[in-house]
């Protein structure tokens, strides 16, 4: 919880600095997307929860859309990422992990 002061108005007594108190909810939603770069089709499978079954389950979605195409898959490192514990990744799937995120490699702005 926080005040959130800035932006509002209220009635108060003189010099007296009034606050509405409230609490920021999100609600998450995972996505996961590919893109055809040479012909600009595209595969999207959207589910709130995210675990291996389903990124699993994403990768026969992919290689089955086109069974002739080699399919290159960038994964970002997450848990639910990792090639290590899938059980089958299919031949026309070739995963990439990306590097775990330094400060070192982010931009200095």
């Amino acid at each position: 919880m926080s005040d959130r002061t800035a932006g509002s108005r209220f009635w108060t007594l003189r010099e007296v600095r009034p606050s509405a108190p409230y609490q920021t909810k999100y609600q998450w939603s995972n996505v996961y997307g590919g893109l055809e770069v040479m012909e600009g089709g595209s595969e999207f499978f959207k589910n709130p929860p995210v675990n291996l079954d389903l990124s699993s389950g994403y990768l026969h979605q992919i290689s089955h859309s086109n069974t002739e195409a080699g399919h290159v898959i960038v994964w970002d490192g997450a848990g639910f990422h990792q090639k290590t514990q899938l059980e089958e990744v299919p031949d026309n799937i070739h995963l990439i992990n990306l590097p775990p995120c330094r400060n070192s490699i982010r931009s200095s702005s």
